[in-house]
């Protein structure tokens, strides 16, 4: 659940046009569009008579076609971040003791402003005041927000160098997972965030979060000890374009349930089947799995959940979280055997001489090997059989100048060793030569 929702806007306006994060990236719309068509003000040449200006407003101060210089004065309700375009106009803060306050190359002011202070801004021609609201996370680690493990929390970095604190308590001893998504989705918002945690004693299992790219995800470990308290540090440590929204979870959880949907599967022989256990709840410290099967004869998993099916018969997959909670899932297995439901086929009968004939079978992939049938009554009374592991055999001692009749069958072996056979081929007949 997503508890906390901090919306800052990143706004800027330079000859009539609206811009958001950097200057130099433009909106293809009008500030007067989302405004209104703003309002005239006229500057003070003191700061004693300057007028009081509200963020979020367009103002212009052209009086007769020229441009006016002057002061206006600012007082935000929140502490916030302010930001402004240098393209064509210019406009200047200072404190309330008129020191001025610094700026970066970008024209961005990363001081924060406070919440009931007065500020004043020299200005000329149109410009825009836009109020940051920082309300999500703490400014420093005595200022950092208690917050929930297993619980998310959205939140937002104004500017370059803005850092936001979160503490928390840990509820169990071991590990825990930190996990930060960048929700950015402009190509050029990367967000590149570094998380810090303080408590002695208590060590960082990865040293760093890389590079979080838009609309992708990062995480880290830490190992935690039940009641203890830690405090983590985002930063924002490199210029982007609009807001630094961001999500962050810290995650205790053990695996609760392991499910399979379908919970029963039905295989072929020599099939593959992947395994996709859904794991709750959603985010946990360790999604890792385990998988065996309770009977390898019939099919085998591999570490990655991937089934083999190798003869027919029944078996059970388990699926054990690693995590230490023992939490297990089942899917059943059923393989079958598709030759019992084949008809086999006799491909030739060749006279080899000396009352020799050889069968060749048609080959089924299903097959472990063959069964001949034969009789010199078509109707196979008082038939003799023989095996034969690959697709033909020569059958021996046959009586020379006599017709014989000829059927084959495929077969192949279940779990148990037992024989599954498929239909017989239809009869086929030759006369044995003489010579």
């Amino acid at each position: 659940m997503k508890t906390i929702v901090k919306r800052m806007a990143a706004m800027m306006v330079a000859a009539g046009c609206l811009f958001t994060g950097m200057p130099d990236f433009v909106m293809e719309i009008k500030a007067e569009e989302i405004l209104g068509e703003g309002q005239f003000i006229q500057p003070a040449e003191n700061v004693s008579d300057a007028p009081e200006i509200k963020f979020n407003t367009l103002y212009y101060t052209v009086d007769s076609g020229f441009v006016t210089d002057g002061y206006v004065t600012l007082k935000p309700e929140k502490d916030c971040y302010v930001i402004r375009g240098d393209r064509y106009n210019g406009w200047t803060l200072y404190d309330s003791t008129l020191d001025r306050l610094p700026t970066n190359s970008d024209g961005i002011y990363y001081e924060k402003l406070k919440a009931g202070e007065t500020y004043y801004v020299l200005v000329s021609g149109q410009f825009m005041l836009n109020n940051f609201n920082d309300e999500t996370g703490g400014d420093s680690k005595e200022e950092a927000m208690l917050i929930n493990t297993n619980q998310e929390y959205d939140g937002s970095l104004a500017v370059y160098g803005d850092t936001d604190y979160f503490k928390f308590v840990a509820d169990v001893t071991g590990r825990a997972k930190v996990v930060i998504y960048n929700s950015m989705n402009q190509s050029s918002s990367f967000i590149e965030v570094t998380a810090e945690y303080y408590n002695s004693g208590i060590s960082l299992l990865k040293d760093e979060i890389e590079l979080i790219e838009p609309d992708s995800t990062g995480s880290f470990y830490i190992n935690v000890k039940e009641g203890e308290a830690y405090c983590l540090k985002l930063r924002e440590s490199s210029p982007f374009d609009g807001e630094g929204k961001y999500s962050l979870q810290v995650v205790t959880a053990q695996v609760e349930s392991i499910e399979f949907s379908p919970s029963q599967v039905s295989m072929n022989v020599q099939e593959d089947y992947q395994l996709k256990p859904v794991i709750l709840p959603e985010n946990v410290v360790d999604a890792s799995v385990k998988y065996q099967s309770s009977n390898e004869k019939v099919a085998t998993v591999s570490n990655e959940g991937m089934v083999y099916a190798k003869n027919a018969g029944t078996t059970t997959i388990i699926c054990t979280a690693k995590d230490g909670s023992g939490t297990e899932g089942v899917c059943e297995v059923i393989v079958k055997n598709p030759i019992k439901e084949h008809t086999s086929a006799i491909n030739a009968l060749t006279n080899m001489g000396q009352g020799i004939v050889r069968v060749n079978a048609k080959k089924d992939k299903y097959a472990t090997g063959y069964q001949i049938k034969y009789s010199e009554s078509k109707s196979m009374k008082g038939a003799k059989s023989a095996s034969m592991a690959g697709t033909s055999r020569n059958i021996t001692n046959l009586k020379r100048g006599r017709k014989y009749y000829f059927q084959v069958r495929a077969y192949a072996l279940n779990a148990e060793g037992n024989r599954i056979y498929s239909k017989y081929s239809p009869v086929k007949a030759i006369r044995v030569s003489k010579g």
